[in-house]
C-alpha cells in the first residue's frame, strides 16, 4: 500500500488540525497530495491556478475532479513535513530526529520479534513517525490511537 491510501494516514492527518492550517497559511501547490472530504479518495494536484478551486487526479484509477480547498485535507508527504522541521530554526529539533528515529527502529524491532514494547503507539511508516514528531515538537500533541485524536500532552 502507497502512503497516501493509508487510511490510517488520513485520519492521523485530518485531526492535525494546526497541520491543516498550516497548509492553509503556505497555500496549494501543484504535486500535493489531498483527501477529499466526500468521497474519502487520495488525489494529486495538478494544478492550483484555478480561481478558488483545485484540479486533482487519481492516476490509478483515472479520475480527475475539479474540488474548493475547503473540500480537502491536506496529506503532507515525508518531505514536505522535513521541511517543516528545518525551514524554522526556531525550532531546532535536529536531536529529537534521532531519538524518534531510534525509538521508531527499536520498537519496530520489538513488534517483529514479538517482544513487548513500551511504546505507547506504534508507527508503522516513517511518514506517520515524521508526523508524530511535528505535532510533539512544534505543537505538544501526541497521537492517541483509542480516541483516534490529536491530544495535548500531559
Amino acid at each position: 500500500m502507497r502512503w497516501y491510501e493509508d487510511e490510517e494516514y488520513w485520519k492521523i492527518c485530518e485531526g492535525a488540525e494546526e497541520l491543516q492550517k498550516y497548509w492553509e497559511q503556505i497555500g496549494v501547490i501543484s504535486g500535493d497530495w489531498v483527501l477529499t472530504k466526500d468521497t474519502r479518495e487520495p488525489f494529486l494536484v495538478t494544478d492550483a491556478c484555478i480561481i478558488n478551486n483545485l484540479r486533482l487526479r487519481n492516476g490509478e484509477r483515472g479520475i480527475d475532479a475539479i474540488k474548493s480547498k475547503s473540500d480537502l485535507i491536506w496529506l503532507p508527504t515525508q518531505e514536505d513535513l522535513q521541511e517543516m522541521v528545518f525551514k524554522d530554526s526556531k525550532h531546532a529539533i535536529n536531536g529529537q530526529v534521532n531519538i524518534f528515529a531510534n525509538q521508531f527502529c527499536l520498537d519496530t524491532y520489538r513488534v517483529h520479534r514479538g517482544i513487548n514494547s513500551t511504546a505507547t503507539y506504534f508507527f508503522d511508516s516513517w511518514v506517520k513517525l515524521w508526523l508524530a514528531l511535528i505535532m510533539h515538537e512544534l505543537y505538544q500533541k501526541k497521537w492517541n490511537p483509542e480516541t483516534k485524536k490529536w491530544e495535548a500532552e500531559k
